[in-house]
């Protein structure tokens, strides 16, 4: 056998295999944590945007009772009735659409 034979044989081909088991084992792990990075990533984006949709409707609750109870004490004065629904939808403008 030829000395370059033996030493592809004996010598570059095994570190050539061990550096390709490393790089594929490197490379599973990294796939592996970057997909737990996104995994958790994606978890918190959800977390908050859940807390920020239940915020805004328990507020579209409580200005809806805040209607209702001011059309109940303001019965029979319908301009500041009117004009108290008026100002508190000023305040928050996402919710027009429930006034009308």
């Amino acid at each position: 056998m030829k000395f370059q034979t033996r030493y592809l044989l004996y010598i570059a081909l095994p570190i050539f295999l061990i550096n390709l088991a490393f790089t594929i084992f490197n490379s599973i792990a990294e796939y592996t944590a970057l997909e737990d990075l996104s995994k958790g990533e994606f978890i918190s984006k959800t977390e908050n945007l859940s807390a920020k949709i239940a915020n805004h409707n328990s507020d579209g609750v409580a200005i809806s009772k805040t209607s209702a109870i001011s059309a109940t004490q303001l019965f029979g004065n319908r301009n500041k009735s009117t004009r108290f629904l008026k100002e508190l939808l000023y305040q928050f403008p996402q919710y027009i659409p429930l006034w009308h």
